[in-house]
């Protein structure tokens, strides 16, 4: 499978008990495959973790599952770094993480993980190129001022909306 890669494992330390329990059985299952991997189970300074993205060629990222999340922001920082991005569903990222187009959506499950992961290291660079072109894209469109402009708007119609 050629030279060892790069590679994060990302999960907040409040993902919940899956993460805790299955997270830590996807790098040894890597590591076999020829891939180096870094886990990150705890918090850690922002830059420092924004630096892990920036040097990562794919980043997986675990997701309160449980409790499902808001706007789950660790996908679009990762797609903002230009790292492949695999992300299973927890909700909160149904309205910029589209499987296939701008990222990975696999089920959560270290199986389904893994598979996802092996479709990413099989893409050719054109189809690399092509996610991570939707992914700037995508992060494109929700920048500060377009979430500010869209909640403004939410906000202008209350006495419509209810």
């Amino acid at each position: 499978m050629g030279q060892p890669r790069g590679g994060n494992l990302s999960g907040r330390i409040t993902s919940g008990q899956w993460t805790r329990v299955h997270a830590p059985k996807l790098p040894p299952r890597l590591t076999a495959m020829g891939y180096g991997v870094q886990l990150l189970t705890s918090l850690i300074p922002r830059r420092d973790y924004l630096q892990y993205l920036n040097r990562a060629k794919m980043t997986i990222l675990l997701p309160n599952r449980e409790e499902g999340e808001g706007f789950y922001l660790p996908a679009p920082e990762a797609m903002a770094m230009g790292t492949l991005t695999i992300c299973p569903d927890c909700i909160g990222n149904r309205c910029f993480c589209f499987p296939g187009y701008n990222c990975l959506r696999p089920k959560y499950t270290v199986e389904g993980l893994l598979e996802a992961i092996k479709e990413a290291i099989a893409f050719s660079e054109v189809r690399k190129s092509l996610v991570k072109k939707a992914a700037f894209q995508t992060v494109a469109e929700h920048g500060l001022i377009k979430e500010r402009t869209a909640f403004m708007e939410i906000l202008n119609h209350l006495d419509d909306l209810w």
